[in-house]
């Protein structure tokens, strides 16, 4: 009996739901209460898009491009491309989507700077006294769908987004079509050396104003910061050279990490609250507070929300101390590893990059395996090759490379470039994800015009079935 109770409250409240939303009686379009995961995929997919798309004031809106769907923290798409009103007026940029125009002020876009960009606010209703994004259109989804005599919210797979169902094919796709399996993979592999050539060129530049030390302590701070924190961590390895941190600390792992912890702008202020591990670091950075608060970052600087407690900055650079105070210094000792062989210099890195927290406070390594593959490949061998020693033509060297987790990044560009069915192996190994990236930087970042400007595809095509590829230099 209680159970019978239970679904006829649920069918009840859905049925609320779905009628305050649409604002009007439920009917078999709104048989199933949608969610903003519903309203992402029929933007993306012009199969699900219906026509008559317009902004609340009526101006008919044309969709050239719904944009890269962001799989991480801010906006729901990025880059999108519309044309609004008669004269189909071009309006370039980011896109949030919402249930509920009111949802932008409950959600406190307007103050968080990752939204500036949006231009485009889709909603399921029509605003009624809410506050729109400053300078966005907004286009509401309701009544379209309404005049959509098929359509069906249960027909909405929201799990074969935005991988498995994608709109149609990019042209640098159509245009690898003529390609070859094992020419693409000699295209990714060889812009994938490519990316690893330009990180050892600025590493070389960096060591000479400031020494391959100094050099690769910036590096390694950078690659601990991860996507988020990486300006952060490279700026207080220039704020904290190695050499001071550690003739100040002289061999004592603690200090160290205070120092980094206080000039990092991370520290609490001190105070009867502070205990365990917090008030440890901080009755050190006291004895130096002095030296090192006049280049201490502030804390604005950091970015905190979304990241995983295991790789929250303090982690990090406390790890970091660790790693900079080990004798020989770190650009003498990989190097003399490295005269060994790729295979000793491997297992050298991952040992050395083994780094547990200094309190003791955490079991497991701060910086795990993955990260110190990742490490390996963004630092190590671009170090190697600043350094005047030839890896990235060595094959052996090329060959020793463990594959690296996928990111967002390599996964858009795989399905971007590759297609939606692209056998798993073309993306398999660190060389090709590399290129991947490299790809994306070099084409997909920074263009504006959504594919419609790109040379990518052009170069593809007049060099299908060509029997060698270019110098990467050349192609990218």
């Amino acid at each position: 009996m209680q159970t019978t109770r239970t679904f006829e409250w649920i069918h009840s409240r859905r049925q609320t739901v779905s009628t305050s939303l649409v604002s009007e009686p439920v009917s078999r379009h709104h048989a199933e209460t949608p969610t903003e995961r519903h309203l992402q995929c029929i933007w993306y997919d012009p199969a699900l898009r219906p026509p008559g798309l317009a902004t609340n004031e009526g101006e008919p809106v044309e969709i050239e491009n719904p944009g890269v769907w962001n799989l991480e923290a801010g906006p729901d798409f990025l880059g999108a491309v519309v044309r609004v009103g008669s004269e189909r007026r071009r309006i370039c940029g980011d896109v949030e989507i919402h249930l509920r125009p009111a949802d932008w002020t409950h959600h406190r876009h307007s103050d968080d700077p990752r939204y500036s960009s949006v231009r485009v606010h889709v909603t399921l209703t029509p605003p009624v006294n809410a506050l729109a994004p400053v300078g966005a259109i907004c286009i509401p989804l309701a009544g379209p769908l309404s005049r959509c005599p098929d359509f069906s919210w249960a027909a909405v797979d929201v799990t074969a987004y935005p991988y498995a169902s994608r709109p149609e094919p990019a042209p640098c796709e159509l245009a690898l079509r003529r390609w070859s399996a094992d020419d693409i993979e000699r295209l990714l592999e060889s812009a994938g050396v490519e990316r690893l050539r330009r990180k050892a060129q600025r590493i070389r530049l960096r060591a000479t104003m400031v020494g391959a030390d100094q050099a690769l302590w910036e590096e390694l701070m950078a690659a601990l910061g991860y996507k988020h924190n990486k300006t952060a961590t490279r700026k207080l390895a220039q704020r904290v050279p190695r050499t001071e941190l550690f003739a100040a600390a002289k061999s004592d792992v603690e200090t160290a990490a205070a120092i980094l912890w206080g000039t990092s702008g991370l520290l609490p202020e001190a105070g009867p609250s502070l205990r365990g591990t917090t008030r440890r670091v901080w009755d050190r950075w006291w004895k130096h507070r002095a030296r090192w608060q006049e280049r201490a970052l502030s804390r604005d600087e950091w970015r905190l929300d979304g990241v995983r407690p295991l790789n929250r900055p303090e982690i990090r650079i406390r790890a970091a101390a660790v790693w900079a105070l080990r004798h020989p210094p770190p650009a003498e000792r990989w190097l003399a590893a490295a005269a060994v062989g790729p295979q000793d210099f491997l297992k050298h890195i991952l040992r050395d990059l083994a780094i547990h927290d200094p309190a003791g406070e955490i079991r497991t390594a701060a910086v795990g395996r993955s990260r110190a593959v990742s490490i390996l490949i963004n630092v190590a061998v671009p170090f190697l090759e600043a350094s005047g020693l030839p890896v990235l033509a060595d094959p052996h060297w090329l060959q020793m490379l463990p594959d690296e987790t996928p990111n967002a990044v390599e996964r858009q560009m795989a399905h971007t470039l590759l297609g939606r069915d692209h056998p798993p192996s073309w993306c398999r190994g660190a060389l090709r994800r590399q290129g991947l990236i490299q790809m994306f930087t070099d084409f997909c970042l920074n263009d504006r015009s959504r594919c419609a400007g790109c040379p990518f595809p052009a170069w593809l095509a007049a060099a299908a079935g060509s029997s060698s590829s270019p110098p990467a230099e050349d192609r990218l």
